[in-house]
């Protein structure tokens, strides 16, 4: 007699969120592997064990959005916006990992612990051989979400030491929903290794004309990025952070917008004092206050990253 798997158990197989699970019946690719639709019954939904485990083996990351938040000024929110939308989509059910490639600061990394308590468990430790990439991979104290911490030591590698595609290779073993990484606020080699592993690229910019002067070339980056080794980023678009009440802040992007035509997003988050507060007690702000007014804002740039534009 065949043997089933109910959505959690396979779920737990798969390392998927329960609504990638229920897809699996739709999905084209599931359908490529086995070469036939699942084999599922619906009341209960459940599927045939042998599929799942087929699937174990050989379901890729096809369908992973691997997003990086990209600034060429630090201050912008950044970081924040990585965490934010991290734990929103964990919060939704999405398996979904952080990393922090911004070695000079590891702001990222602080909001789960102080650094030199996961000495020798960071992504360092991958590129120099030490680790594979599950065993440096951290779970949090949101479901859902787990973490990869920064390093300052990645600052030892000189220019084009490793290759430009050295985290893209090292996440084809992984399996999440969603990868976000927190990106330095400059271009160096960490900048490449980010931009060459990422599906999508989105730029944070605080309502000032010093944030604006660096949008030019950090989407010039982003576009050679593309053309020369990643062909698969696409720059969504720009979102405004940090705006303060009575600010022109609408006057200032429809201005940029009209001069140089860039894929602004309506999304407008506010500067609120919670989120230094949150971060302070080790939290996020999703976390403690999810019907804020930042957290709504927050909800639109995850639709358009959930549903596009």
């Amino acid at each position: 007699m065949s043997k089933y798997l109910t959505i959690a158990e396979s779920q737990k197989i798969l390392g998927l969120s329960k609504s990638k699970v229920y897809e699996l019946k739709n999905d084209p690719h599931v359908k490529e592997i086995l070469g036939r639709d699942i084999i599922w019954e619906k009341n209960p939904e459940r599927y045939l064990e042998d599929d799942i485990i087929i699937l174990k083996e050989k379901l890729k990351r096809h369908n992973t959005k691997i997003i990086c938040f990209t600034a060429f000024k630090g201050g912008v929110g950044k970081t924040t916006s990585s965490g934010e939308v991290g734990a929103i989509l964990a919060q939704k059910g999405y398996q979904t990992l952080l990393i922090d490639l911004d070695y000079t600061q590891c702001n990222l990394t602080s909001d789960f612990g102080e650094e030199d308590e996961f000495e020798g468990k960071t992504l360092y430790d991958v590129f120099r051989m030490a680790k594979t990439i599950d065993e440096v991979i951290h779970n949090s104290r949101i479901d859902n979400l787990y973490y990869i911490p920064g390093s300052i030591r990645l600052s030892e590698y000189q220019a084009g030491q490793l290759k430009r595609t050295i985290l893209k290779e090292k996440l084809e073993k992984t399996n999440f929903d969603f990868i976000i990484i927190d990106l330095p606020p400059s271009i160096n080699d960490a900048t490449f290794w980010g931009l060459n592993a990422a599906t999508e690229a989105y730029i944070p910019v605080i309502p000032d004309k010093y944030s604006l002067k660096g949008i030019e070339s950090n989407i010039m980056t982003i576009n050679i990025t593309k053309e020369q080794t990643n062909p698969k980023l696409q720059l969504k678009g720009l979102f405004v952070t940090m705006a303060q009440k009575g600010t022109t802040v609408a006057e200032l992007i429809k201005e940029v917008v009209s001069d140089k035509s860039l894929p602004w997003l309506n999304v407008i988050i506010p500067r609120r004092q919670e989120v230094v507060n949150a971060r302070n007690n080790g939290h996020f702000v999703a976390e403690i206050n999810p019907n804020s007014d930042l957290i709504k804002e927050y909800n639109k740039l995850v639709e358009v990253i959930l549903n596009g534009r």
